[in-house]
């Protein structure tokens, strides 16, 4: 397995659902975004300091995680403390890949009201350092807290697609895609994943399904060539082993 880590890493980042560059906001408006579901009875915010974390959370939607930071560090000091707002800073710190700090902030989320949020962020700084069980392992505590949050259950799909899991892999996106809609990332990761399988007939049907361009599915198609013979080799490797 440690092996995955080096080549398959710079793919992980570029397909994991966009999750690995793209921050997620604290409260859904969009099927690609993910919910920071209140596990453990996280104190309710007055409508003041909702405001005032939704301004953090606009700049991360926009990209300008350097702009959340600071909106972050304006806020009086008991709501800076608050679990929603040190999520936020934890994203913040995941976009501008200062990983050290951000793992800190996830796994003190991981231990308290937001722990499903804490254990998928700790799953995605594992991605971006390259230590796929490590990815793997939070990603399904994740799921298994979150496990009606569709950009979760993608995210772990696509880390059991690079470990050569596709059956389990197949069944997380097929579930996201249910959860969210069909132009969901999940249903691109779900064709490629038939692709991978040697599915080719099936996957068309789906593409076609799922409205996905002649572009998106020639990407598609040139991903799973690169992952199966990627998955082909470590087959190979370990057998030799």
């Amino acid at each position: 397995m440690k092996r995955l880590h080096r080549l398959y890493m710079a793919f992980f980042l570029l397909v994991l659902g966009g999750c690995a560059a793209q921050p997620t906001r604290s409260v859904a408006t969009a099927d690609e975004e993910t919910p920071v579901h209140n596990d453990g009875g996280c104190e309710s915010l007055d409508n003041s300091q909702r405001l005032r974390l939704s301004l953090v959370e606009d700049e991360l939607s926009a990209d300008r995680p350097r702009a959340a930071l600071a909106y972050l560090d304006a806020l009086p000091e008991k709501l800076r403390q608050d679990p929603q707002a040190l999520y936020l800073r934890a994203e913040a710190l995941r976009a501008v890949a200062d990983y050290a700090k951000a793992k800190g902030f996830y796994r003190t989320l991981s231990a308290g009201c937001l722990a499903g949020a804490g254990y998928r962020g700790l799953g995605l700084v594992a991605a971006a350092q390259h230590d796929l069980d490590t990815a793997l392992a939070n990603l399904e505590k994740a799921r298994t807290l979150l496990s009606a949050d569709a950009r979760v259950r993608n995210d772990y799909g696509y880390a059991l697609l690079l470990a050569g899991r596709i059956s389990a892999a197949k069944i997380e996106f097929e579930t996201a895609v249910e959860l969210s809609d069909k132009k969901s990332p999940a249903a691109g990761n779900l064709v490629l994943a038939l692709l991978v399988e040697g599915e080719d007939a099936q996957a068309l049907d789906y593409a076609r399904h799922a409205a996905l361009s002649d572009a998106q599915l020639q990407r598609l198609r040139l991903r799973a060539a690169t992952l199966r013979t990627q998955l082909q080799k470590e087959r190979a490797n370990d057998t030799f082993d």
